[in-house]
């Protein structure tokens, strides 16, 4: 028998042949490489936006849905003659701080490796107001200031695209 711990609550999980990839209710999801089903290693992981649920693996997509979205992350492979699987590009939105705020916050975000990255602000109508990021990022940590000048008060949306995937955070601007 083997036995292995997770960072969150296991919901759910889906089996190929040689993965096994599981939503962790408080930790995104974990893929493991089980050809040697008593040696499972760590293959990678992905922090969801909200608690993941449920999670589908077809070809080379993997579908999680968490409480509020859908991510649809894709796996590739390389090589013509062996077949590796390489890792997705994945990011984490932590958030901004101070929220609400007055004047300026400061939006943190992680990318796994390098990417086109776009960071716009938009008002709770959906307007671009602002675009704080537009163009190739390395991989890493990052902290962006945003300083809202003529903006009044109310809720904007901070939306961090990076090689077709995107993920959203709510601000609350308070003068």
């Amino acid at each position: 028998m083997f036995f292995q711990f997770t960072p969150g609550d296991c919901f759910s999980l889906f089996c190929e042949p040689d993965m096994v990839y599981i939503t962790n209710f408080n930790a995104g999801i974990e893929v493991y490489d089980i050809s040697d089903p008593m040696n499972p290693q760590l293959y990678g992981c992905y922090q969801t936006p909200g608690n993941a649920r449920g999670i589908v693996v077809e070809e080379e997509y993997i579908y999680v849905t968490d409480e509020g979205s859908l991510q649809i992350l894709r796996m590739g492979t390389t090589g013509a003659e062996e077949e590796a699987v390489e890792s997705p590009l994945t990011f984490d939105f932590a958030g901004n701080y101070p929220n609400p705020f007055n004047a300026s916050t400061t939006i943190d975000f992680r990318l796994s490796s390098a990417a086109d990255v776009a960071l716009n602000i938009y008002n709770i109508k959906g307007q671009l107001i602002e675009s704080l990021v537009s163009g190739s990022m390395e991989a890493g940590s990052h902290r962006i200031s945003w300083h809202t000048r003529n903006a009044s008060s109310g809720i904007y949306i901070a939306r961090l695209e990076a090689d077709g995937l995107s993920k959203s955070l709510k601000m609350q601007l308070l003068k």
